[in-house]
């Protein structure tokens, strides 16, 4: 770890092992497909099949939303970040005190509050959630609603089989919980590129 403060190898790094993360899970065939259908069906993802997917990696982003909702990727990310921050801290801390700057001591807050994993995987899904609003931001420009995210979870679910009855998504209550959890976990480091990489480039296709 650099004494200067460049984080891109360690990104790079968790980079690496995110995408590891997907390997074990394989779409089955048609989740495209029933993803795209459940957004046409949905009033509330009009404008996300209009002016938003087809600026980015449908079948990418499919596979990344299918992956949230089918598996255990969300609590092996919190995992993963618990792990990595207690790495990222013992490198870190001593340089800290040796240095005992402003600087220095400043980022040593900034990499507490990154890695700060407490209370997270309680809000189904938002962490994944996170990353995919990120995402689409940063391909259009455009902030996806509550609704629409709920419309990309629904969707998410179709594609993973799961029954219609067991596929509706509460935008109020997801609304209210992505509020509370950005506002406990910001994770300044998954920036619109970074989460770009995690979701283009994880390896998953449908």
């Amino acid at each position: 770890m650099p004494n200067d403060g460049n984080l891109s190898p360690w990104l790079e790094e968790q980079q690496a092992t995110i995408k590891s993360l997907s390997a074990g899970f394989t779409p089955g065939p048609g989740v495209c497909a029933d993803f795209d259908q459940s957004l046409r069906q949905n009033p509330d993802a009009a404008r996300l099949v209009q002016d938003v997917i087809p600026k980015c990696s449908a079948a990418r982003l499919a596979g990344f939303v299918t992956l949230i909702v089918g598996s255990t990727v969300e609590q092996r990310l919190v995992e993963l970040k618990s792990s990595r921050g207690k790495s990222l801290r013992k490198m870190i801390y001593p340089v800290a005190r040796k240095i005992r700057s402003p600087r220095a001591q400043e980022f040593v807050e900034q990499a507490g509050k990154a890695f700060d994993v407490r209370r997270e995987g309680l809000a189904d899904h938002c962490f994944g959630l996170l990353l995919v609003r990120r995402y689409l931001k940063f391909r259009t420009g455009i902030e996806p609603t509550a609704r629409e995210l709920a419309a990309l979870l629904k969707a998410g679910l179709a594609a993973s089989g799961r029954p219609a009855a067991l596929q509706n998504v509460d935008h109020d209550l997801l609304r209210r919980n992505l509020k509370n959890y950005e506002a406990k976990h910001a994770h300044p480091l998954a920036t619109g590129e970074r989460c770009a990489q995690i979701i283009e480039l994880s390896g998953l296709t449908t």
